[in-house]
């Protein structure tokens, strides 16, 4: 069946290639500062002679151009030269693309200096990598997921054969990333989110609604709080203001709708809507995920000195036990013993108005994020046994953010505040099982905490523009308890330096204090009615050191190299297992609700070099390395290896557009293997520990003594787009795992079983089951097969 549809798809293609339209790019340069238009401007294609000057208005046009991806670049006296890479253009609907241009006295006195191919702000002059929104969705393996593109970045780690987007970020846990959509803190980014942390199994966020995302995994902007590893900077797409455009994307996994255009001359939109059925890939699976997914962002151009921007994000999200039709394999029934019905939804919702003036505008922010968790376990997976958990939390956090900016005296400032209304409450009921038996926990908690915020930066250019200087601060506060009240013992002060050693070369430097709040799972975890880690807690500190360089070429690529060293003060520390909270906090399920004191600290240091290669001659690509050291205290006051001790980083991306619109592209990634504890096989085996934990038991006394296999992967793309005269096609075949290397899990600790898949009680002991160790294979080789059809 699948043959006869390309063969259709190929035919359709042969007989429409004869109509085609001239292509065309058209947009508004603009001060970035105050809104106001920049009259000619020149604007021009890289590596060709076209081009145009905009008129009084700003607007530039440029036509006549043939469908494929081009690098444009727009230039004004005394603002900053400013590329933007592989813009597509259509010849069936033109391509709009603004401008905004940040002042500089550099151009005014002619001197060159290199755009970088980073999205920098002076806030964040390094530890700032993006990604423009072709490289997110041809990127190989990466299903149109930004979770999983962004590993191929430096300081980026995921587990190794995993399905799963737990982020490790320079050594830190994945409970220390956030994300910001539009300047919306949103509260995740994935599916199937780990409460209290941030992994999940799949993105949010449709891919062809994204215009670039930075990963800043140092020198944070004061704005953002609550962040120790990484913020994740994602910029949406605006609605076309020439033409209504809609997009099918139909996949063996998931499809999709987006459409966007506009609905006024004042007033665009763009929204998305995505399912995604693992049914048929996965129907022989003992779990089988399900979800929905939702985007929709409209703006208003109320007159030139003020903007507002509605966003919507939701997911719901739903993981069904599939006990009767998976295969009855060793790796099945392990998955069945460990498998939870799981029932969670989670959306953010709020507006944005920008106000411009004569030297700055304002940024307010008024938004709710909302999330809800109902987990579900059985004996097993049969409602007539006990039951091991019955779990249900709702999250919602009010959020208010007010950010100025302006440009006054040569000086760029910025300053605001923030305050945030969060509520969280859970209702539990499961068994807690460790080495020294099990414990039955009835967990009814309520939690309100009001927080506070206030923040602000300098920026200058001194020694003849050469010497940047950036100095900013921020403190919170927050109601939860005494520890958190002061926002002078939150204060989180931090300092930017770059230096130009020349056009090309640019040296950078920050140090700064960073704040997290514990997860809502800790601040709200009872004991008979008591918040018993109220008095316990304080805010977890993380100190920075950064230094780096980077070379910028003339061939759309750059190279750079950073050393990082990161020390960790009052982390959490689990008084139930003995050991730091930053060893957890990946898969699924919930993280932090039990007994912790803020007795933990660790450290984290490594080197990062990247080479990137945006689009040129039909080339791209990237190259990363990181060596990252992650190590937590035991309780004793000595240094282990962290669960992020990944040692050596190896991403390499590279792509190639052909003739007659083929590309092809590959992604290698390699890490040196996962720390890992291993089983308390005794404890574990004990029957009434078995049948209410349905794994085994970690034997902390021996934390990440050992270590897995190191992991790599090979995966694959294949695009072929078509150009009709009313629409487009693409068609892709994209596998991960193309090597089908299934090692590099840590080992697990499963039963024996007889030919009726029936536990064995262990002949010398008969309180105990039979187990033993085995390696679980991860999955194979994965090939995911697409159409993305565009209107």
């Amino acid at each position: 069946m699948k043959i006869k549809i390309l063969s259709l798809l190929f035919w359709l293609a042969a007989m429409n290639l004869c109509y085609a339209q001239n292509g065309s790019i058209r947009g508004r340069v603009f001060d970035a500062t105050n809104n106001e238009t920049l009259g000619f401007a020149s604007v021009g294609i890289l590596k060709t002679e076209k081009g145009a000057l905009s008129d009084e208005d700003g607007n530039y046009k440029i036509e006549g151009l043939k469908h494929g991806l081009y690098n444009l670049q727009v230039s004004y006296v005394g603002y900053e030269r400013k590329i933007i890479y592989e813009i597509r253009v259509f010849e069936t609907k033109p391509t709009v693309v603004d401008f905004a241009l940040k002042p500089n006295a550099n151009e005014i006195d002619e001197v060159v200096v290199k755009p970088s191919l980073f999205e920098k702000s002076e806030e964040t002059p390094l530890s700032s990598r993006s990604l423009g929104s072709m490289e997110i969705e041809r990127a190989p393996g990466g299903g149109r997921d930004i979770s999983r593109v962004v590993n191929v970045l430096p300081g980026v780690a995921s587990p190794p054969a995993s399905n799963r987007n737990d982020l490790s970020i320079r050594g830190g846990s994945p409970s220390e990333n956030r994300f910001y959509v539009d300047g919306f803190e949103v509260s995740t980014i994935n599916h199937f989110t780990t409460q209290g942390s941030s992994g999940g199994v799949w993105g949010v966020l449709d891919a062809n609604m994204i215009r670039d995302m930075s990963l800043i995994t140092g020198a944070f902007p004061t704005f953002a709080g609550n962040a120790l590893s990484s913020v994740f900077d994602i910029n949406l797409k605006e609605g076309n203001r020439e033409t209504n455009d809609m997009q099918l994307n139909l996949g063996v996994i998931q499809s999709g709708i987006n459409a966007n255009g506009a609905i006024s001359e004042d007033i665009t939109y763009m929204t998305s809507a995505r399912v995604a059925d693992f049914n048929l890939l996965f129907s022989d699976r003992p779990i089988i995920p399900t979800f929905y997914d939702f985007v929709g962002k409209v703006m208003f151009n109320l007159n030139d000195k003020n903007r507002l921007e509605l966003l919507g994000i939701g997911a719901l999200d739903k993981m069904k036990i599939n006990e009767e039709e998976s295969e009855k394999t060793e790796e099945n029934l392990y998955s069945l013993e460990r498998a939870r019905k799981i029932d969670q939804w989670n959306y953010s919702a709020g507006l944005k108005w920008t106000h411009f003036y004569g030297s700055g505008f304002t940024n307010v922010y008024l938004y709710e994020n909302t999330l809800s968790n109902d987990i579900l376990k059985y004996q097993d997976n049969d409602p007539s046994k006990l039951k091991i958990m019955d779990y249900e939390s709702d999250e919602t956090d009010y959020k208010l953010r007010v950010e100025n900016k302006l440009n006054r005296f040569g000086f760029n400032l910025g300053f605001g505040g923030a305050y945030e209304l969060g509520k969280y409450s859970v209702e539990s009921e499961h068994y807690r099982v460790n080495s020294n038996g099990y414990e039955f926990i009835d967990l009814n908690s309520s939690l309100t905490v009001n927080k506070y915020a206030v923040f602000a930066n300098v920026a200058k250019q001194l020694m003849d523009e050469k010497l940047g200087v950036n100095v900013g601060f921020r403190m919170d506060a927050n109601d939860y308890s005494e520890a958190f009240s002061n926002p002078l013992e939150q204060f989180s002060p931090r300092v930017n330096l770059t230096y130009q050693l020349s056009p090309s070369l640019r040296a950078s430097f920050n140090s700064g204090i960073y704040y997290e709040n514990p997860s809502y799972t800790m601040m709200g975890y009872t004991v008979a009615g008591e918040l018993v880690n109220q008095s316990a807690l304080k805010p977890i500190r993380s100190t920075h050191v950064i230094a780096g360089m980077e070379y910028l070429t003339d061939i759309n690529s750059s190279f750079s190299v950073e050393g990082f060293y990161k020390r960790y003060s009052d982390y959490p520390f689990s008084l139930t297992d003995g050991i730091s909270m930053a060893n957890k906090g990946s898969g699924f399920g919930i993280f932090g609700a039990e007994e912790v004191s803020s007795a933990s600290k660790g450290r984290s240091y490594g080197v990062e070099f990247l080479y990137q290669q945006k689009l040129y001659h039909g080339f791209y690509g990237i190259f990363s390395y990181t060596f990252v050291k992650s190590e937590f205290d035991n309780g004793d006051g000595n240094y282990v290896p962290s669960a992020w001790d990944y040692g050596n980083i190896v991403n390499f991306t590279i792509g190639k557009q052909f003739g007659n619109n083929w590309e092809v592209g590959a992604k290698f990634l390699y890490n040196g293997g996962t720390p890992y504890t291993p089983y308390d096989v005794a404890a574990s085996s004990k029957i009434e520990n078995w049948e209410k934990r349905g794994s085994g038991i970690l034997d902390y006394s021996l934390l990440n003594t050992e270590r897995s296999e190191p992991f790599y992967e090979l995966d694959i793309r294949i695009d072929k787009k078509f150009y009709f005269e009313k629409w487009n096609l693409n068609i892709y075949l994209d596998i991960r795992n193309v090597l089908n290397y299934q090692d590099g899990n840590v080992p697990e600790l499963i039963l024996v079983r007889d030919s009726n898949n029936e536990p064995i009680v262990d002949s010398n002991d008969s309180e105990s089951y039979q187990t033993k160790v085995s390696t679980i294979k991860s999955f194979g080789i994965q090939p995911n097969f697409g159409i993305i059809i565009e209107l």
